[in-house]
């Protein structure tokens, strides 16, 4: 959205005066100055921020739920050993092992576990990321745009744009950014970005950033260089950033240790490649999730109650060709069918 010129309003204090008073000015504030802006809103308890919405048109975004609990226990999370801010020279390989974790029954875990699921039905995780049960309490909505998650994957992301721009009348993409569109900005979850401290090397605390080259859009060019060119570093996937504030002190005193400071960078994506494709490698499938329902009369029969009471009628009720199209959803309606009919 940022690369259409719009700005998130988005609660992020968990508390809900603080939320509710902090969108509202900021509601005021984009209305002065005709700012396009988007409301980006959850289940957080802060139940009268709803009443802040006042738009003709509201976008649901929805997706098998079966793939959404899959994303949900595939989700990269910092481990408990996480480490903010690498040290120049530290082993790239512990830093990286440590870096990832999964959410457990209980707490993290180094692997993704279909035990997650029961801890996501007992503590209503759901309402995070369902549908129905915070689409309803939009009150003020007069109408509701519904685009299933398949419509904004790769290819299909520009062309779904271009019709949100007729509906919500925002900003046309632009066809030359449609590699951007494409980009999947979630491949480097909690891998990046990489904090590097070079007060080992150079006795000077100066800080180079490591980050998906896609998300450039967060560092203001006002704030930020590009030191790509400078290592001579050509990548389609990443960027190398340092504070414009540091930039005299990095190229009087980095230059002796241009390639050596190069060499750990190389070393470094060649990790996080490596590392990255062995976490790939522990990811559950739908069907995964499939089977463990299936085997698992009472959270089967506690998953779907949560969907029909709470998260799926206005879907069904509107879209209901949505709801046919997701493929795991169906096999598991038809398997609740079989087995508790």
């Amino acid at each position: 959205m940022k690369k259409l010129d719009m700005i998130c309003i988005y609660y992020k204090n968990n508390d809900p005066i603080l939320d509710y008073c902090d969108c509202y000015n900021k509601l005021l504030l984009f209305k002065k100055i005709n700012g396009k802006i988007y409301f980006q809103i959850r289940e957080y308890f802060n139940q009268k921020n709803y009443y802040l919405i006042d738009v003709k048109n509201n976008l649901c975004l929805v997706r098998d739920p079966i793939s959404i609990l899959k994303a949900f226990l595939n989700l990269n999370r910092r481990n408990i050993n996480f480490i903010d801010e690498l040290e120049f020279d530290f082993n790239v390989n512990v830093f990286l092992k440590n870096r990832i974790a999964y959410v457990d029954e209980i707490g993290k875990t180094e692997k993704p576990t279909l035990n997650a699921i029961n801890r996501v039905l007992e503590n209503h995780g759901l309402s995070y990321y369902f549908h129905d049960v915070l689409t309803v309490k939009l009150l003020n909505i007069k109408n509701t745009y519904f685009i299933d998650m398949s419509e904004i994957l790769h290819d299909k992301t520009y062309q779904t744009l271009c019709r949100l721009n007729t509906i919500f009348n925002i900003k046309k993409p632009n066809i030359k950014d449609s590699k951007f569109y494409k980009h999947n900005f979630g491949e480097y979850n909690t891998w990046l970005p990489i904090k590097i401290n070079l007060f080992n090397l150079i006795r000077k605390k100066i800080i180079i950033i490591i980050d998906d080259k896609y998300k450039a859009l967060d560092y203001k060019e006002s704030n930020y260089i590009k030191l790509n060119k400078f290592f001579n570093f050509k990548s389609d996937k990443f960027i190398i950033l340092l504070d414009k504030s540091d930039q005299n002190l990095f190229f009087e005193h980095t230059k002796p240790f241009k390639d050596r400071i190069k060499k750990y960078l190389n070393n470094l994506f060649y990790s996080l490649e490596k590392q990255r494709n062995i976490e790939k490698n522990k990811k559950l499938i739908e069907e995964d999730i499939l089977l463990f329902f299936k085997n698992n009369h009472f959270l089967r029969k506690k998953f779907m109650q949560i969907m029909n009471t709470n998260h799926l009628s206005y879907i069904k009720q509107h879209r209901p060709d949505i709801v046919a199209s997701w493929k795991y959803y169906q096999e598991f309606e038809k398997m609740c069918e079989e087995l508790d009919s």
